[in-house]
């Protein structure tokens, strides 16, 4: 799997989420399971993941998810450490909510003991027989940050969301577009997780389906708050970005389209343009 942009992993036991341990920076941190931070100091619960390597990537300080002495046996230490390209921090997401180690098919990540207290550690054990139990399964949850202005970008092309032409009018179609020059406020973003608006830093008017139109290919535009359901907006799990005005419609770059292609509302497939991730450049 292809994951762009930081995210969560969330365990599907307790919806606790991989953490480096009291935030430390030094290498050899224990990897534990702590409840989600939305807000506030968030590095040390993000990662991201190259599909290339299978190394994931701490914000902290950049460094990976690693089997402590980089041997495989039940119960070895996770933690996380300076990357070395090694089999033991190489990581490949499954279907099946596991999350296999490079040291072998049979090794997953474990929150041990299926315990469900904040601060367990987190483990490599043998998948269990059948299939992995569900101390053994994860999602990956995508970061969308509620205190900051952002990018969304397109996962077919990252392409930026954009105000077509930087236009400060309501009504202003949204489009995706290369990395503008200068002043980017009309690329970047806010979210409000209580009213679920995303507004713009250029005018702080919101994402809003035109006249609120539940239909194939009805444009997006930018517009004056209001807080209907036409402006409400929900980050979904695999990258899809749906409207308030029900959960088959999703935010979609139209035909797969680059640079310059208007954004539309279409019923929900699950397709590249229909996926996004959450940038900071």
């Amino acid at each position: 799997m292809d994951f762009k942009g930081y995210f969560y992993i969330m365990s599907r036991q307790t919806g606790m989420v991989l953490d480096v341990k009291e935030s430390n920076k030094e290498a050899s941190t224990p990897i534990i399971v702590r409840n989600l931070r939305a807000e506030g100091p968030v590095e040390n619960q993000l990662w991201k993941y190259n599909s290339e390597t299978g190394e994931l990537e701490s914000r902290l300080n950049g460094f990976r998810i690693d089997v402590k002495g980089g041997y495989a046996n039940n119960s070895a230490a996770i933690i996380n450490y300076p990357t070395n390209n090694a089999p033991n921090q190489k990581w490949y997401f499954k279907p099946d909510g596991s999350i296999q180690s490079g040291l072998g098919d049979e090794w997953v990540l474990d929150v041990q003991g299926s315990n469900t207290a904040p601060g367990t550690s987190v483990i490599l054990y043998e998948r269990k027989a059948g299939g992995p139990s569900i101390n053994q399964q994860f999602d990956v949850v995508p970061y969308v940050p509620t205190d900051q202005f952002f990018y969304i970008r397109s996962s077919l092309n990252s392409c930026y969301l954009q105000i077509k032409d930087g236009s400060d009018k309501a009504s202003a179609p949204l489009c995706i577009g290369k990395k503008a020059d200068g002043d980017r406020k009309f690329q970047r973003w806010k979210y409000n997780k209580e009213t679920r608006v995303i507004c713009s830093e250029l005018n702080d008017y919101a994402v809003d389906v035109y006249q609120s139109l539940a239909e194939n290919s009805n444009k997006i535009i930018s517009y004056p708050c209001h807080g209907g359901a036409n402006q409400q907006w929900t980050f979904e799990k695999d990258g899809s970005i749906v409207s308030g005005l029900g959960t088959k419609w999703a935010m979609d770059d139209y035909q797969s389209g680059g640079a310059g292609t208007k954004v539309i509302i279409f019923e929900y497939h699950g397709w590249k343009n229909q996926q996004w991730y959450i940038s900071d450049e």
